[in-house]
């Protein structure tokens, strides 16, 4: 299983800290449920401990926190982070527990 990390923390110019915040928060919560539900650690095979796993996609929050292309929405981040702190394990197991909001987070124009 390999573990799909959506435009999470991308930031304007403004909002930098908090969507680096946001990010660090955002990973570490997928980086625990990983290890943490039954099941879901033996399904991928790019992280070997829930500390190998901050430790490697944490450095992602900490470059360039802009949007690639259009517009950050720091509510849709915030959003994103409270609706993942709500995925059950049985969501996270079958794939369905990344929040469609966090897809909001960037968006065009």
């Amino acid at each position: 299983m390999t573990l799909a990390l959506a435009p999470l923390g991308c930031g304007g110019s403004g909002d930098q800290a908090k969507a680096r915040e946001l990010c660090h928060q955002q990973l570490a919560l997928m980086c625990h449920n990983t290890f943490t539900c039954p099941g879901v650690a033996e399904r991928q095979t790019t992280y070997t401990s829930e500390e190998d796993c901050n430790a490697k996609t944490s450095p992602s929050c900490d470059g360039p926190t802009t949007c690639l292309s259009g517009k950050y929405h720091l509510d849709k981040d915030q959003q994103c982070l409270v609706e993942m702190q709500a995925v059950t394990c049985a969501q996270v197991l079958d794939g369905s527990g990344f929040p469609s909001v966090c897809l909001e987070v960037c968006t065009a124009g």
